[in-house]
């Protein structure tokens, strides 16, 4: 099981952060995006708007990326500021 952290509007959609077993055919953040983005489609198309960032155990990451023995994948939104 990893735990899934949401940040900026991606946490508006989908809560802070979710645990989500990892099965065999869960293998990249790809994968993992697919599968969260089946479950909600809000949050499909929040995946689709660029600019998101992937992590994994706090090292950016992209979505091809192996997500074997992974602790905690973190997803954010653009944020904007000044």
């Amino acid at each position: 099981m990893v735990e899934v952290c949401f940040f900026g509007r991606l946490a508006d959609i989908a809560g802070k952060h979710q645990h989500v077993e990892i099965t065999s055919d869960i293998q990249t953040l790809e994968d993992l995006l697919q599968l969260l983005g089946a479950q909600n489609q809000v949050l499909k198309e929040a995946f689709d708007q660029p600019g998101n960032f992937l992590a994994i155990d706090d090292v950016m990451a992209s979505k091809n990326d192996k997500i074997i023995n992974a602790r905690m994948i973190s997803i954010g939104a653009p944020v904007s500021g000044g």
